[in-house]
């Protein structure tokens, strides 16, 4: 490795999808090529799921311990402070745009360009992947009489989103394993949380540890998205909750024409009693009614109100840093 730090000083060593690996021998292995890099100019980069990756293990101490051997950096700006990640990712979009002598103000409409960041969850590679499926729905689906409708609008996005669903479920089973069939039991349940209540967001008890450890891998697996990990109820006595939006493409694909999509970057929206889900009150029954209920209302939907899409502030989060229980 000396050697090869000489020809290419600050090289990189990248690891990339280092969950893939059993969990017991990342230890082994992050320690392996840490030593292998160590003295050397050569950068060691690990590309992981946090949820999913055990870089250290102690008695006897093997591999590497944040803060004193690695910093983490997460690539994903999220959700709570929209605006800046709104600007972050279209300046990516930009950047590829202006190649190709593309005026994305011209090719999306602005309530498109807010959608495009809460349907990807703030991820730049989900961000750009729908936004070059979403000109493909615009381009099949035509302009009409209604102003707007010869750019990308909101809708042409949660179509687009919405397609993503099966891949998403088959990253999940190859990805979580012998956990993919509650997770899969929990999406569902959710999905009919969210058509109750008719609200894209709902609560977590950070004392229902059980819970919040499984919300944890969906948000890593973006189904769910964080927007507050310190909220509260109305009520001096009351617990404090994580406040998750369901991922767009799930209630896409689901048709859920009657869930607001927006409420969520409003507080006092936030904090409602109806909106606590509890993964044992969900019953098959209640899961069933919801479907029903959801089928009843849907009629002929008029064209989306794109500006009703366009995402001005979001109140900001006590917190977003997650309990340990769902870092665990």
């Amino acid at each position: 490795m000396k050697v090869v730090a000489k020809s290419h000083p600050d090289g990189f060593v990248i690891l990339d999808d280092f969950y893939r690996l059993a969990e017991e021998d990342q230890p082994n292995i992050a320690g392996y090529f840490h030593r292998v890099v160590k003295d050397t100019s050569i950068w060691l980069k690990f590309g992981s799921i946090p949820l999913w990756t055990r870089l250290y293990r102690g008695s006897p101490a093997t591999g590497l311990q944040a803060p004193h051997d690695l910093r983490e950096l997460s690539l994903d700006r999220g959700l709570p402070d929209f605006n800046n990640s709104k600007r972050f990712l279209e300046s990516i979009l930009n950047s590829l745009a202006d190649e190709k002598r593309v005026n994305i103000g011209a090719l999306f409409s602005e309530g498109a360009l807010s959608r495009l960041v809460l349907a990807a969850g703030g991820v730049p590679r989900d961000y750009l992947g729908l936004a070059s499926d979403s000109i493909s729905v615009a381009k099949n689906r035509g302009p009409s009489e209604k102003p707007g409708t010869h750019r990308v609008i909101a809708e042409d996005v949660n179509e687009a989103a919405g397609r993503t669903v099966t891949l998403k479920f088959a990253d999940l089973d190859e990805d979580a394993r012998d956990r993919s069939e509650e997770l899969r039991e929990l999406i569902i349940k959710i999905t009919a949380h969210c058509r109750e209540t008719k609200a894209a967001w709902f609560l977590a008890d950070t004392l229902d540890t059980a819970l919040v450890k499984k919300l944890g891998r969906l948000q890593n697996m973006r189904f769910v998205h964080l927007i507050d990990s310190n909220e509260s109820l109305p009520d001096k006595q009351s617990s404090r909750y994580l406040v998750y939006i369901l991922d767009v493409s799930q209630l896409a694909a689901q048709r859920a024409v009657q869930v607001d999509f927006m409420g969520w970057t409003k507080r006092e929206k936030r904090r409602s009693s109806k909106l606590v889900f509890s993964e044992s009150a969900m019953t098959k029954e209640r899961i069933e009614s919801s479907k029903k209920a959801a089928s009843a209302k849907e009629v002929q939907v008029p064209l989306f109100e794109d500006e009703d899409a366009i995402i001005t502030e979001v109140d900001p989060p006590s917190s977003t840093e997650l309990p340990k229980v769902a870092q665990d």
